[in-house]
């Protein structure tokens, strides 16, 4: 939640903070509204924001959005999993909602990236982020004494495709 902001005004944040972020290319302007995302984050992923993965599974799909938009689109991404890497965000299961949603997304994402000409500002962007975003979901247990990476991390296929 919101604290002592009213509920409409915290779901209208919601619907809107990921649009804006990819239609707003100032970086003064992104970074106060990725703060803005870490806090709802923080506070509200999944249960209380489960518009979230639908909205962000639809703007990592490659078929129908521009590399720069699936830039953006990442940087939320990054946010919120910073939750379960600073132990945020209740991890056990929403780490593999989370997953579950966005990892099948970023093998397609970085083969684009590295198909993208070699001057594509974009591109070295987004793979940065995919690699933040998968570290910060695997973070907490080399940090602690939690047992292994998220379980849906641990199917051998989803491993292989990467090593290929």
């Amino acid at each position: 939640g919101g604290g002592g902001i009213p509920e409409d005004d915290v779901e209208f944040v919601k619907r809107s903070a990921v649009v804006v972020l990819l239609k707003c290319d100032t970086v003064a302007l992104q970074k106060p509204l990725l703060s803005i995302v870490k806090i709802l984050g923080e506070a509200d992923f999944v249960a209380r924001w489960p518009a979230f993965l639908p909205q962000v599974d639809a703007l990592l799909d490659m078929d129908r959005v521009p590399l720069h938009h699936v830039c953006g689109a990442l940087a939320v991404c990054r946010e919120v999993a910073r939750g379960f890497e600073f132990r945020l965000v209740e991890r056990e299961t929403d780490v593999d909602l989370f997953l579950e949603v966005v990892y099948p997304r970023m093998m397609g994402i970085a083969k684009a990236a590295l198909a993208a000409p070699a001057d594509n500002a974009d591109s070295a962007l987004v793979l940065k982020l995919i690699v933040k975003v998968l570290w910060s979901c695997t973070a907490a247990p080399v940090r602690s004494a939690e047992s292994g990476v998220p379980a849906y991390m641990l199917v051998g296929e989803r491993q292989e495709e990467w090593l290929d």
